[in-house]
């Protein structure tokens, strides 16, 4: 079955080849910004602030692209932020 490292490579492969490469730069950095922090099910909580700092990328186009990218089903939101609360993602390894 392979070690926990060779999961993640195998993993972060089928995102680079079947999934980012069907998004525009923005959302292929976020998503792979939210890949480097996934726990090894592919779930990451990351306030928008933190992925801005990450990417370079404002803060408001931060929240547009993880709309997009939750528009297009390749994260779910698997428990809304609030406040100073980020939410959790969940990479799909998906694209619509």
């Amino acid at each position: 079955m392979g070690t926990d490292s060779e999961k993640r490579f195998k993993h972060v492969n089928h995102l680079c080849d079947h999934v980012i490469r069907h998004l525009n730069p923005s959302q292929g950095l976020l998503l792979f910004i939210g890949w480097r922090h996934a726990d090894k099910l592919g779930v990451f909580t990351l306030s928008h602030s933190r992925m801005a700092k990450h990417s370079g990328l404002s803060v408001r186009h931060v929240k547009r692209v993880v709309a997009e990218l939750v528009a297009r089903q390749a994260l779910k939101v698997l428990e809304e932020g609030g406040g100073t609360r980020p939410a959790t993602y969940k990479i799909t390894g998906k694209w619509e």
